[in-house]
């Protein structure tokens, strides 16, 4: 039994050592805040909003937005892309179904730092000193002035919503 359980230890580390890591894009500032359809990778760094072809090999980024105020979350649904960002206290969408990309705030929030989707429901994030909150915006996409209709979870001197990992 021994040996078998050293074979199956050996074969996982094995894997690890062995396993390769594949760059997409170098030469970045920042890059953090992604989410990924099934063609492309939706990314941020300091200000900027990118796309890349997943089908492309060694595609180029196509930059979408730029001049963000520190676009820290992101969150796909259909043809649009919702942006927190962090400086502006705003939650953005881009529509991403027209050439032009435009960008319109569609929500005003206190400091968003991540996003996700549930149901027909924008769950926001916020972790500053000052405002540590998830809150969720209803049906976002009706609307292009959502207003944070619920705390989901009350701010306190333990809570760390950056540590959530779904709802």
């Amino acid at each position: 039994m021994k040996k078998y359980a050293l074979i199956i230890c050996f074969y996982f580390i094995g894997n690890t050592v062995f396993s390769q890591i594949t760059e997409l894009v170098t030469g970045m500032t920042d890059p953090g805040r992604m989410v990924l359809s099934s063609t492309h990778l939706y990314y941020t760094d300091d200000d900027n909003v990118y796309r890349l072809a997943l089908s492309i090999p060694n595609a180029e980024p196509e930059l979408l937005a730029s001049g963000m105020g520190n676009p820290n979350g992101l969150a796909l649904n259909g043809d649009a892309l919702y942006i927190a960002e962090f400086d502006a206290n705003q939650v953005s969408r881009m529509d991403l179904s027209p050439a032009n990309f435009e960008v319109t705030r569609n929500a005003t929030a206190n400091k968003p730092n991540f996003l996700h989707w549930h149901g027909s429901s924008l769950y926001v994030s916020s972790n500053t000193t000052t405002s540590r909150y998830v809150g969720r915006y209803d049906d976002p996409n009706a609307s292009t002035n959502s207003t944070l209709l619920a705390a989901v979870a009350a701010p306190s001197t333990t809570f760390y919503s950056f540590r959530t990992c779904g709802l």
